[in-house]
């Protein structure tokens, strides 16, 4: 590989990730001295030299993933997995291992990986490399590259030979760590010093590693470097480098990878064609998109699933019922739609649009399929067919439905159960471990909607259809479901080291909190200290010690405000302590303070705000018969937020209806959270009907009306409409805010169009509006790829001055390019800068100083 590639790749894996520790001091000099071509083995020649690789002994950092099983606890699965690979035939399954590390990692559990990986040194297996290339994958999947390298690097002493094969493991291990300025460094050191020569695998792990970094034109010329070397890229090098390309929109460079892929000889299979139809559809080409499926066939390569699965999403999105059907069936007929989570992706693009459409008889045909097949699809979706049967007079097929959901839940899962509700006579779905029966029918119809629809409605992610949630146990305190609540604090444990500096910090806080809300003046004018400091303690996840400075506040005379008590049950409701605020709010007659709609609409929005939208139900029901309060706009207005929430916007928009015939009329905060619901699931034309009504009750949108509007046109690539529906809001008197200009700005950036990108900056600062980190980071890369360095450096400067946390990367780019343009004064400029701002202060200048 030539070194200027090499330069490039090690100077673009080192500064595409927001942690630039080396310096880039050697990365000037080459520019400024150019070098003759060099092999592959110097990739990065560019670099002052490599550090000695660091001991395995650093736990990675957990990934936000899935606990293990819950049969079975890490050590468990450590201790019997260990035992079973004293056996020669387990050795050689390859899925028990990955299955075995996968769980772990999803459990943060990496020493247990470390445990059963450094256990496998002990077989003979160990000196096949082959196996140890087994290891040291695992290891990268896991995202433990220190310890996949120490691996290779022990490799002679366990009598193991290293290959070109164990040096691409450790390769791709960089990638799926996502460490990609660590691919610079071995390319450098490994091949030269152990005499290694890259193979095409080689080459195509550094294609992948570029692509990730976001660096596709990089990628790009690898390709040249490889031919260049006597290697002729494959289906492999092209198809990465076409994802990469489809996937930023990159239509026009895509298509010179199919020339060169033409030109090379390499025929393309489906996984060549499969970004370019997700392209079209994205692009709303669908009938393009059908005639590439067309073309296909015709050159003999089969459609799979995610080829069918892109035309559906298209039709879905253009509301053509009829073509969705037909792609559905083109899904069945070629026997392409029977992995699981393909068939998740189906029946989740299909079921809510049939219910849409009232096609009930083919949702009930779906949601059959999705049961037969075992697939993954949102309970929220099969309850609404259970209850579109009922409705339909379809009682029959709405039983058969529920039994079959019983049958597939017991399976699945013994302890989970599924109950039929008697409201109305109507078979209901509910998703919850414990049964709930109640004696009596709630008093209103509003009251049995919101509790049949949230008891049976989840969306924090979606589940196995009819199984209950089990909530993880964590220090965040669970919800309480009773009236009178009383919380058992867990015990402390002792501690077993010295206290860190963090939690030294967080005593003191508490501790001066506290103090100051002694004042009584503090108490009732510094609203923001009691938010910040919450929301500090509850990011840190000391909850107790939110219920500490809460709690204090009950000794005070405030309290017998209920003003002040709802300001206490809405900072519970933000930090996620539903049962804490439900407590505080069981105790307001004990301390002398009256309940009203007031606290009971600080309640219902805790509830929102903690995501507990099963919990509403119940709670309309109990607080309307036991404390006979009043509905008013704000209850109502919570109700459609929660419904949103949920994912039930035809439901919120009910909610309006019944605000009427309670003698209530919905106001400017009900349309507006309504608007920002169907535009978020791109149904513009039911958003359309709610302007239709604002209009006919005499409702002047705000901002806030236009802004999910304005997000939704640039979302589909309409962003001359959205420039001019800015213009129309200017005309009636709104004035545009940051997220309104915001959603111009990175609308004309996706299209490449920098002039009017600038222009609306500018109008956004002349306007007094004030850009964000949003702004930046639209605008920072667009300039960058435009060559407007000077531009790039405005932006730094005045994003440094805002306080606004950018992607360092960013900022390392404008840097770079300022050295490269001769403007080392300003770049050294930009480079002080981020060294008085904290976040910034690993910025490096690429020169020597």
């Amino acid at each position: 590989m030539s070194s200027n590639l090499c330069g490039r790749l090690h100077r673009i894996f080192r500064t595409t990730t927001t942690q630039t520790t080396t310096s880039l001091l050697k990365k000037a000099t080459t520019i400024s001295k150019p070098k003759k071509s060099k092999p592959i083995a110097t990739v990065a020649a560019t670099a002052a030299s490599k550090p000695k690789p660091k001991p395995a002994t650093a736990t990675p950092p957990k990934p936000a993933l899935p606990t293990t099983s819950k049969d079975e606890n890490p050590e468990a699965l450590v201790k019997k997995f260990k035992k079973q690979t004293d056996k020669a035939h387990f050795r050689r399954r390859h899925r028990n291992y990955e299955a075995a590390v996968r769980s772990l990692a999803a459990a943060g559990e990496f020493s247990g990986i470390e445990d059963i990986l450094e256990h496998q040194k002990k077989y003979d297996n160990v000196t096949d490399e082959r196996f140890v290339v087994r290891l040291i994958s695992l290891y990268g999947q896991a995202g433990m590259l220190d310890h996949a390298r120490k691996l290779f690097d022990e490799m002679p002493q366990l009598n193991c030979k290293r290959t070109v094969m164990s040096f691409n493991a450790l390769l791709s291990a960089c990638v799926n760590s996502k460490k990609y300025d660590k691919i610079g460094e071995l390319l450098h050191e490994i091949p030269e010093k152990l005499s290694i020569t890259l193979d095409a695998v080689s080459y195509n792990t550094v294609i992948k590693g570029f692509c990730d970094a976001d660096s596709p034109d990089s990628a790009l010329a690898v390709i040249d470097q490889m031919e260049k070397d006597g290697l002729k890229p494959n289906l492999i090098s092209f198809n990465t480098l076409l994802d990469a390309f489809y996937k930023k929109s990159r239509l026009s460079d895509a298509d010179k990878v199919w020339e060169m892929m033409q030109s090379n000889g390499t025929v393309p299979d489906v996984r060549s064609y499969n970004p370019k139809l997700r392209a079209l559809v994205a692009d709303k080409r669908v009938s393009e998109a059908v005639k590439l499926i067309e073309e296909m066939e015709t050159k003999g390569v089969k459609p799979d699933a995610f080829s069918i699965n892109a035309l559906i999403k298209g039709f879905c999105r253009d509301e053509n019922l009829e073509e969705a059907k037909r792609w559905y069936g083109e899904l069945a007929k070629n026997d392409c739609g029977r992995n699981k989570l393909t068939n998740k992706v189906t029946l989740s693009l299909l079921l809510p649009f049939v219910c849409d459409k009232g096609d009930i008889d083919f949702a009930f045909k779906l949601c059959k399929e999705a049961i037969a097949q075992r697939s993954l699809v949102d309970a929220a979706n099969m309850q609404r067919v259970v209850d579109l049967l009922v409705l339909g007079l379809k009682g029959e097929e709405a039983k058969e439905l529920v039994k079959l959901g019983k049958e597939i839940n017991g399976e699945t899962n013994r302890q989970e159960t599924m109950k039929r509700s008697e409201d109305g006579g109507s078979e209901r779905i509910h998703g919850t471990v414990e049964k709930m029966k109640y004696k009596e029918q709630m008093s209103s119809s509003l009251c049995r909607r919101v509790h049949c629809l949230f008891t049976t409605r989840t969306t924090n992610s979606p589940i196995k259809t009819f199984s209950a949630i089990s909530e993880p146990s964590t220090s965040k305190p669970n919800s309480t479901t009773t009236t009178t609540t009383t919380i058992s604090k867990p015990k402390t444990p002792k501690p077993t080291s010295p206290i860190s500096s963090r939690d030294k910090k967080i005593r003191t806080l508490v501790k001066k909190f506290k103090k100051d809300s002694q004042n009584a003046s503090f108490r009732q004018h510094n609203h923001r200290s009691y938010e910040t400091t919450v929301r500090r303690l509850a990011a840190a996840r000391k909850f107790s010690c939110v219920e500490d400075i809460l709690e204090h506040q009950k000794k005070f005379d405030d309290f017998a405000d209920e003003r002040f008590a709802v300001r206490l049950i809405s900072l519970y409701g933000k930090a996620g302590m539903l049962d804490h605020a439900r407590k505080l709010f069981d105790e307001m007659p004990q301390l002398n303070c009256e309940r009203t709609v007031m606290s009971f609409n600080a309640l219902l929005a805790a509830h929102v705000n903690c995501k507990k939208f099963e919990k509403i139900g119940e709670l309309l029901r109990e607080m309307r018969e036991k404390l006979s309060i009043k509905l008013d706009i704000v209850s109502y207005n919570t109700i459609i937020k929660g419904f949103c929430g949920a994912g039930s916007v035809d439901s919120a928009f009910e909610v309006i209806h019944k605000m009427e015939k309670d003698g209530l009329e919905p106001n400017i905060i009900s349309f507006n959270t309504l608007l920002n619901a169907f535009y978020s699931i791109g149904r513009s034309f039911d958003a359309d009907k709610l302007w239709e009504m604002m209009e006919s009750k005499d409702i002047v949108p705000n901002v806030r009306s236009y802004n999910p509007k304005l997000r939704a046109l640039v979302a589909d690539k309409r962003v001359l409409e959205a420039a001019r529906l800015v213009e129309e809001m200017e005309s009636k008197g709104v004035k545009p805010d940051t997220y309104s200009i915001n959603a111009l700005i990175k609308g004309f950036c996706r299209e490449g169009n920098l002039e009017q990108a600038k222009s609306w900056y500018g109008k956004m600062v002349g306007d007094d509006c004030g850009p964000n980190k949003a702004t930046f980071v639209s605008l920072i890369p667009l300039a960058c790829d435009k060559g407007d360095i000077d531009f790039a450096l405005e932006l730094c400067k005045e994003a440094i001055a805002r306080r606004c946390l950018v992607d360092m990367a960013k900022f390392q780019r404008v840097v770079d390019q300022l050295v490269l343009g001769l403007k080392t004064d300003e770049a050294k400029e930009l480079v002080e800068l981020g060294k008085e701002n904290n976040f910034y202060r690993t910025l490096k200048l690429p020169i020597d100083e």
